[in-house]
């Protein structure tokens, strides 16, 4: 019974807004295909430059004495880490 009411719910919303059922052939999946491409690409540009400025950053700590060397290489790790796993899900999602 569930199963016919979703079908008949999905009928209906294809049969009031065509366009859905057409999306395909009108070019939407194309440009959403090349605006996933674009933020992928954004992403894959902005992820190594936040890295730099923060390694950057945490060398200027250090250079300053503000932290010591201990901290400058567990930070220095999460900085790669996080960056390691930014990057696979970016490949995994997009």
């Amino acid at each position: 019974m569930l199963k016919v009411l979703v079908l008949l719910g999905l009928a209906a919303l294809l049969l009031i807004l065509p366009e859905l059922s057409w999306a395909q052939t009108s070019g939407g999946l194309t440009r959403t295909t090349s605006t996933m491409e674009k933020l992928r690409d954004w992403l894959w540009l902005i992820i190594p430059v936040v890295c730099l400025i923060a390694g950057g950053l945490l060398g200027a700590a250090y250079s300053m004495d503000l932290i010591r060397k201990d901290t400058l290489y567990m930070w220095t790790g999460g900085v790669i880490f996080a960056g390691l796993v930014a990057g696979g899900v970016i490949e995994l999602v997009f």
